[in-house]
């Protein structure tokens, strides 16, 4: 099994029992401990400083927030103990790794290249023994995409509201808090699919089109349209109308939102959008005018 996969593997069982138990980081001159808050202190995963052969940052997407995560790997390669930013203690754990671990970096060393950008894992080697092997950060990205148990039933629940509205007819003109695409009622979208991967709600139109929702929160379906009140991060995809549907004439809208600014970007290249996104619209509105 790689490095990689253990980490996954890791990751994994610690989502789950982070869902029902908060968690401490404990550590002092022998090692580092991860326990459960919730009345049983004994220790859940530990490793010893004189057997850590590599730790990692990384940012985890939680939906809501991105989480910095920290991984200790030992000497042969295996995941032992993964801690996140809202564990408690982390924040001196991090400020002490220096002291425990002669040259591994300091936060203020590592910090400002996982933290951003936004929505990537940013994988981040802090402190490795030549002998361990490190992951691919490219491929370690996918850690960053996994959603808990919280996330993943309220996408299920918007998503079986959508696909069972579809038959009956679900089209219209888009915006993005408030931005039309296109002119106002100029172009109509029929809604043919939809599901859901990780954290994102994914949309598909009658003409090959693809409408990307990070964390979409309050879903309301009326007059064949629908409404998603706030999101994190929408993205629309369409190719270029009337020509082959190849890579080169692949467009974008993008919006990411932070507090109350939305952040709005597009590759279209011939003319300059002007993106005015307000954040009391809808992040994502579905318009079916009726005459």
């Amino acid at each position: 099994m790689t490095l990689l996969s253990r980490v996954r593997d890791w990751w994994t069982e610690f989502l789950t029992g982070r869902a029902s138990s908060p968690r401490a980081v404990i550590f002092n001159k022998l090692g580092v401990s991860l326990a459960s808050q919730s009345g049983n202190t004994e220790p859940q995963h530990h490793i010893a400083w004189k057997n850590v052969g590599a730790v990692f940052a990384y940012k985890q997407d939680c939906a809501t927030v991105d989480q910095i995560c920290i991984t200790f790997v030992d000497l042969g390669g295996e995941v032992r103990l993964a801690v996140s930013e809202d564990d408690a203690g982390y924040q001196q754990l991090v400020e002490d790794l220096p002291r425990h671990l002669p040259g591994c970096l300091a936060p203020a060393d590592w910090f400002q290249k996982v933290a951003f950008p936004a929505f990537e894992t940013n994988w981040t080697e802090l402190y490795r023994i030549p002998f361990v092997s490190s992951p691919d950060g490219a491929v370690v990205s996918s850690l960053g995409r996994m959603a808990d148990s919280v996330v993943i039933a309220e996408l299920q629940m918007l998503t079986s509201h959508l696909q069972a509205a579809i038959p009956a007819g679900l089209r219209g003109s888009l915006r993005f808090w408030g931005e039309w695409f296109g002119r106002p009622h100029d172009t109509v979208h029929t809604l043919v699919s939809c599901d859901f991967e990780q954290t994102a709600l994914r949309l598909l139109f009658d003409q090959g089109e693809t409408l990307s929702i990070w964390s979409p929160k309050g879903l309301t379906i009326g007059n064949s349209g629908f409404q998603i009140a706030d999101a994190r991060r929408v993205r629309w995809e369409w190719f270029a109308y009337g020509q082959a549907k190849r890579r080169e004439n692949l467009y974008h809208m993008e919006f990411v939102r932070s507090g109350e600014i939305i952040s709005a970007s597009t590759n279209v290249d011939w003319y300059k959008p002007l993106l005015r996104p307000d954040a009391i619209e809808s992040a994502v509105e579905l318009v079916n005018r009726v005459d």
